[in-house]
């Protein structure tokens, strides 16, 4: 009859996927997994995700269709970070289901700073790298960076699954500033250090000081003097007639040249050679006339 109150009510809403679950530990993404929906009208899954301080609002990282599949993998996320996510089902007539309880999930930390980190300063032609090892059970390689300046841009120097690596150096007292990282079996690699270490190759001796030549008789008897006490054995150069020849294996710093004529004028430099082998910048030169 016109004006009777007829009572109509909706139809209720879908009850929600009845089991999901969020997987941590996983490099750089989550996977979210769910049983299929009971309802044979489900044709696909939203899967809704927000940052773990609930800040940010649910945004959908993907739509699965069919209502058996069952698996999301939400990739390309922050290392180390926590999510909250949420399955709803969609009926093929465009209804959804009420939201699923909220997960959460942290992705795979990266691994820890590489600690204890030294450079060597006294090797001959290399500088000697060394680190502690990362307790990280995960970790399989370092990364070792290097660069001329603490300030300029760091490159890779090479990688290396031990804890020190020798970096090769052709020149003498060379300077170079370090820092390693730790990489694990997902790629995932450790910060560099804040600051870097310096290391330096071993200077080469300082030069002899050649103080005096003078003769002695039928020989030239030549003096100099070295501030280094990591010298082993001297050089002598003599130069006379437009050739040079070298005199090895002197202990002292002092010679006496025998093999001198008459006439002749000879020109004498000193190179002073440590333990390692490294040699000193030519001395001052030094010139004298033999006489008769």
């Amino acid at each position: 009859n016109p004006g009777d109150m007829v009572e109509v009510s909706t139809k209720p809403k879908l009850e929600a996927v009845p089991f999901t679950q969020a997987i941590s530990g996983l490099p750089k993404r989550v996977k979210i997994i769910w049983r299929p929906h009971p309802s044979i009208s489900v044709q696909s899954y939203v899967v809704e995700q927000r940052k773990f301080d609930g800040e940010d609002s649910w945004k959908r990282v993907c739509e699965v269709k069919g209502r058996l599949s069952a698996e999301c993998i939400d990739k390309n996320l922050e290392d180390g970070k926590s999510y909250q996510y949420r399955v709803i089902a969609r009926t093929n007539g465009g209804l959804y289901s009420q939201a699923s309880d909220v997960m959460v999930a942290k992705t795979k930390s990266i691994p820890p700073e590489v600690s204890n980190l030294s450079a060597s300063v006294d090797q001959p032609k290399k500088i000697i790298l060394s680190w502690d090892g990362s307790k990280n059970q995960d970790v399989v390689y370092y990364n070792i960076y290097s660069s001329p300046t603490s300030f300029l841009l760091f490159t890779k120097l090479a990688s290396t699954k031990n804890v020190g690596y020798e970096d090769l150096i052709d020149t003498n007292g060379k300077t170079k500033y370090y820092k390693v990282t730790a990489v694990d079996n997902d790629g995932l690699e450790s910060i560099k250090q804040d600051l870097p270490v310096k290391g330096k190759s071993l200077d080469a001796p300082p030069r002899p000081v050649l103080v005096s030549a003078v003769q002695n008789g039928s020989s030239i008897l030549l003096q100099w003097v070295s501030d280094s006490e990591n010298i082993q054995k001297f050089y002598l150069f003599k130069s006379f007639n437009g050739s040079t020849t070298r005199i090895v294996n002197i202990q002292s710093a002092i010679y006496e040249d025998t093999d001198v004529q008459a006439g002749v004028e000879y020109e004498y430099r000193v190179v002073g050679v440590d333990g390692f082998g490294l040699q000193s910048d030519k001395s001052n030169k030094i010139k004298i006339k033999f006489g008769k």
